[in-house]
């Protein structure tokens, strides 16, 4: 290197930490957001995009059934009846997300687009780590905000971080709203819902021993988290152990989620393991309420085939039909 090179260098050396000294010292000097966009139809076939010009941007990633996801909801309606200025989606993930993403209106109430996101392509560019995430973006395509999970202050922070997607408020108001430390950051339970993301993704990519020691180490942090159990129980229908998943559904509190979700694992282990009576009662229990309830369906026309109720087994198989595009060739849990 010469000595022009040399000068050259360390000048633009001095040059920028003379240029990080003064942004250090200047708290109003603006963040650097990434870049957050989505393009894509919603349910109804309709084009969603995100950025919009003069609104802001909220997406929601949810599980559908799930009571945390449809919290995050309720409340995300709450605020775009006071805030018209900006636009909100929901976004389903995961296998089947087509089917869970038409029964996200009835199931949450919820009036706005819904994405379904079968490859989690939506999910990675979101950066979701548990459900639900919520990613709030200005108009310019800014993703000014990220909430992971559902906190006990979700609804002041999602008002704070769109009051500074808008403009409305600068940036020390909005460490100041959102200062306060939320009890569950950083906690067991937050740790063990970033184990069930990785467990879930890992399941619908077929790598069960993955998946269950993802749910075994969230267990170990929450001994007694229904939803890690129900996962658990659903990766050994998947493995062919409809013993084991029995157990691990009979485990959990069924007042802790969506009724639909245990019964339906519940009734296809037993299903499974040609116990029809029992099968019979959980899967009539399964189909209620639940957003996909074609293979549920399918296992229910298995009973009463069993037990020679044809026109009851007929009506089974033609709604597994309708709730479906194909009947399923066998009685593997989601």
């Amino acid at each position: 290197m010469n000595t022009r090179t040399m000068i050259l260098c360390t000048t633009a050396v001095l040059g920028l930490i003379g240029i990080v000294g003064v942004r250090a010292a200047d708290e109003s000097a603006p963040p650097t957001f990434p870049r957050f966009e989505l393009a894509a139809p919603d349910v109804q076939g309709q084009p969603v995009a995100v950025p919009v010009e003069g609104k802001v941007s909220i997406v929601v990633y949810v599980m559908v059934g799930q009571e945390r996801s449809h919290e995050a909801l309720a409340h995300v309606q709450r605020l775009l009846a006071q805030d018209a200025g900006a636009q909100a989606i929901a976004v389903v993930s995961g296998t089947n997300a087509a089917a869970r993403a038409q029964r996200l209106p009835e199931l949450a109430q919820w009036g706005h687009p819904i994405v379904a996101d079968a490859d989690y392509r939506l999910s990675d560019a979101g950066q979701v780590i548990a459900w639900p995430t919520t990613v709030i973006a200005d108009d310019a395509g800014r993703r000014t905000g990220h909430i992971g999970g559902l906190t006990s202050r979700y609804a002041t922070e999602l008002a704070s971080h769109v009051a500074f997607a808008a403009g409305d408020i600068d940036r020390a108001e909005l460490e100041r709203r959102v200062a306060a430390d939320d009890p569950l950051a950083g906690s067991p339970h937050t740790t063990a819902a970033r184990h069930l993301a990785a467990a879930q993704r890992l399941k619908d990519q077929q790598q069960l021993d993955a998946a269950e020691r993802e749910l075994r180490e969230a267990l170990r942090l929450q001994p007694r988290a229904a939803q890690v159990q129900l996962a658990l129980a659903q990766v050994m229908l998947r493995r062919g152990d409809p013993d084991q998943a029995l157990a691990w559904a009979q485990r959990v509190d069924e007042d802790s989620l969506a009724r639909w979700q245990v019964h339906a694992v519940r009734g296809r282990a037993l299903a499974a393991l040609e116990q029809w009576d029992e099968a019979r009662e959980e899967l009539v229990l399964a189909v209620q309420h639940n957003p996909d309830p074609a293979a549920c369906y399918y296992d229910l026309g298995r009973a009463h085939q069993h037990f020679e109720q044809w026109e009851q087994a007929a009506r089974a198989f033609r709604a597994a039909y309708e709730h479906s595009v194909a009947v399923p060739a066998t009685a593997e849990g989601r």
